[in-house]
């Protein structure tokens, strides 16, 4: 990776999408869900509160997280699409195949 995260922010690695449906029907690219679901590459530091106080971020590389679709910032490369999230962004947490 060719850059490092500041502040609180995370960079995701979203899962690739589905072209199948459970079933085996194939879904057209217009009509996939768009996954919410992926892995920690990097994280910043922490950020400062308000009040002066160093909060340092809990995630870290290889936590699975599950994110809004519409949240942060979108990058694509090397074929991937990875995503800049806050810490304060992430919804769930995968904890051994069990959402926390």
């Amino acid at each position: 990776m060719l850059f490092t995260p500041v502040q609180d922010f995370l960079v995701v690695c979203l899962d690739p999408e589905t072209e199948e449906s459970d079933g085996g029907i194939f879904i057209p690219e217009e009509n996939r869900v768009r996954s919410v679901w992926g892995t920690v590459l990097a994280n910043g530091p922490g950020r400062v509160s308000k009040k002066g106080a160093f909060i340092p971020t809990t995630l870290g590389p290889d936590d699975r997280v599950c994110i809004p679709w519409k949240s942060g910032q979108d990058l694509f490369a090397d074929g991937a699409e990875w995503k800049i999230v806050r810490e304060s962004d992430v919804m769930a947490i995968e904890d051994n195949g069990k959402t926390r």
